[in-house]
């Protein structure tokens, strides 16, 4: 049957569907206010028009070229499906603007006094002169020297050179608050815009708001943050540049945002300050800022309608694929803050991770180098798991106890979650990414570190591309487990005990048994009690071989044999997580025995049935799956393995 749409309800629908999504140009240098906005001929002068003018759905477009004392205030935001577009095609907004020259008084001995009550609240208002430079000293007038400024409540103090006069520098203040603006306001792209000379914060949201999309924007030389959210915000940058502010990037409160891309280099108190809520960072760098690189607490968040002891107050962050550097601290972890970092760098800050009273971090697969006398991990009653780091040179405290790098091993015993974990190699020394790709014996994996190049538009800056081993021929990955251990990880599942405790998994070098040399990998975990006897399994790991260049097609490891009858499977994942399982097998022997998988002669085997399954490429995993039996009191299993080889023709 079919159903039709009365006349005037589908009128209605043509309508609503119908409705124009202007475009509204503004041209600061040829525009002009009385116009209508509705094409370049006819573009507005300000933005402050524009802003007015905008409704759901409609973009604005700025022409190239400087905005000088002009913000960006919303008065309205968009919708899911008609969210208002910024497209600043590069433009600048400025909080610039002349310093009157009439104004000031002479307090003698070159001391000059503007009355200014422009300093309230967060505002950190400063003066540049004619050439651009910041005017900065003492925050007492009277110790200012010849070419410092300060700018108190009161208002602006300045010290010219004999004979010199305020009027005679060109000199100019951030007299505007923030760049862009918003409260309660959701739904909003911004695109290629820079903020700069604002006496608060280049970008700057209050409120709920949500749906907040930013790429490719600039916060630079602002009185307090270059981007920040507070209160009950939603946001993703992709592709920012915060530089030469108080505060690169600032959020606060239950907000919730995710940076990718982003470059915050250069600011006076910290990079990247988090307050309580959930942020996610990925290919990124943080840099040469002057207190903390990245830092994440909890805070108070009543003030945003949540209950005092809601998760959100305790502060998340996750890491990714981003390099942190300089600065006297690398990551700070405050007091109940949680952090997750993964194959990211902490390098040459003084103390590259600090983990206060009641915080968490864990760090997996990630390369931290400090200076001699500073600290690799600073625990000051905090809480780490740790898996398979670099560390170099490797000196730790722990609480008041100092652990240096000969006292490695105490260190990871005192800590009691540091497993897989080396000291770097002296080829750590001259890396300023841990990007090159560990070459031994024409064997080749990624070091610890970032996992991909970091693609940021900011010069020399980015990562070499990794090298990739190729050849005409077969290759082959041997590991003898003397000098290297492939394998990265272990864990069970299910991975939490009846009473909800998570139950640990490590796989570690041991000289219990060996195979070949003095050693072989441990793989290992303690199974509470339960009603009755129970098949858990036991998962391992390898680390993911990036740069490998073709699939693999046969694989061997010398497994040692228990004869308790245990069940195990090895597979392969590939770089889409897909799996490629291998023949079973059961340890129903004594003493080691060598397992062989050549994929061509034995097909992997699919969930699901689908034997026509391709690998997709490197990187790829190798896994041994173990299925121990354990009885109802509970106990634990231990599984050897040695001499990994795996083949890719």
């Amino acid at each position: 049957m079919r159903t039709r749409i009365p006349a005037a309800a589908a009128l209605l629908l043509s309508a609503v569907f119908a409705i124009a999504q202007n475009v509204i140009f503004v041209d600061a240098a040829r525009g002009d206010d009385q116009q209508d906005g509705l094409s370049p001929q006819t573009a507005l002068r300000s933005i402050a028009a524009a802003m007015a003018k905008v409704q759901p759905g409609d973009t604005v477009s700025l022409g190239a070229g400087q905005y000088f004392y002009e913000s960006m205030v919303f008065v309205r935001g968009g919708t899911p499906w008609r969210p208002i577009t910024i497209e600043g095609n590069g433009a600048t907004i400025s909080g610039l603007a002349p310093v009157p020259a009439d104004q000031w008084q002479d307090r003698g001995d070159g001391l000059f006094f503007q009355p200014d009550g422009t300093r309230v609240g967060a505002l950190e208002p400063y003066l540049i002169d004619g050439d651009g430079r910041r005017l900065e000293g003492s925050r007492k007038p009277e110790e200012l020297k010849v070419g410092q400024a300060c700018w108190p409540a009161k208002g602006i103090y300045l010290r010219c050179a004999p004979g010199v006069t305020p009027a005679q520098l060109g000199l100019r203040g951030t007299y505007r608050p923030c760049g862009v603006t918003m409260t309660n306001i959701s739904y909003v792209t911004i695109r290629n815009l820079n903020a700069e000379y604002f006496a608060n914060d280049g970008f700057n949201m209050h409120g709920y708001c949500r749906g907040l999309h930013y790429e490719n924007i600039c916060g630079r030389h602002n009185g307090d943050d270059g981007f920040s959210n507070h209160e009950d915000v939603a946001a993703v940058v992709r592709g920012g540049h915060f530089h030469h502010n108080n505060y690169g990037i600032q959020d606060i409160s239950v907000a919730r945002s995710l940076y990718q891309g982003v470059l915050v280099e250069h600011n006076h108190r910290a990079g990247a300050d988090f307050w309580g809520g959930f942020r996610s960072m990925e290919d990124s760098l943080v840099r040469d800022n002057a207190g903390g690189q990245v830092v994440i607490r909890s805070t108070l968040v009543a003030t945003a309608g949540y209950e005092p002891d809601d998760p959100m107050a305790a502060g998340t962050l996750f890491l990714k694929n981003v390099v942190i550097s300089g600065g006297p601290q690398g990551l700070v972890v405050m007091s109940n803050a949680r952090a997750t970092v993964q194959r990211c760098s902490i390098l040459d800050a003084a103390i590259g991770a600090s983990v206060l009273s009641g915080a968490a971090l864990h760090l997996f697969h990630s390369l931290i180098r400090h200076p001699e006398g500073g600290h690799a991990l600073l625990l000051q009653g905090g809480t780490l798991r740790a898996n398979g780091n670099a560390y170099h040179p490797g000196a730790f405290r722990i609480n008041d106890q100092d652990f240096p790098p000969t006292a490695f091993a105490d260190f990871q015993s005192a800590c009691g979650q540091d497993a897989q974990s080396v000291l770097g190699a002296p080829s750590f020394r001259g890396m300023f990414l841990a990007q090159q790709p560990k070459v031994m014996d024409g064997r080749q994996r990624r070091a610890p570190g970032i996992a991909s190049p970091i693609d940021l538009p900011v010069g020399d800056i980015a990562p070499p591309e990794p090298q990739v081993v190729t050849s005409t021929g077969p290759l082959q990955l041997d590991f003898d487990f003397e000098s290297d251990n492939p394998w990265a990880l272990a864990y069970v599942w299910p991975e939490r005990a009846p009473d909800g405790a998570t139950i640990a998994a490590q796989a570690v070098l041991s000289d219990q048994h060996a195979a070949s040399g003095k050693q072989a990998v441990a793989v290992s975990a303690h199974f509470p009690p339960a009603d009755k006897t129970r098949t858990w399994q036991l998962k391992l790991f390898s680390v993911r071989f990036d740069s490998l260049d073709r699939p693999v097609t046969a694989l061997s490891f010398k497994l040692f044999g228990d004869g308790s009858n245990t069940r195990f499977i090895p597979r392969i994942r590939d770089r889409s997580g897909e799996q490629f399982f291998g023949p079973d097998g059961r340890l129903d022997w004594q003493g080691w025995r060598i397992i062989n998988w050549d994929l061509k002669e034995q097909p992997p085997k699919y969930l699901g049935g689908d034997n026509n399954q391709q690998q997709d490429g490197p990187p790829m995993e190798v896994v041994v799956d173990f299925f121990p039996e354990i009885p109802p009191a509970g106990g634990s299993a231990t599984f050897f393995l040695d001499d990994l080889s795996i083949r890719c023709d």
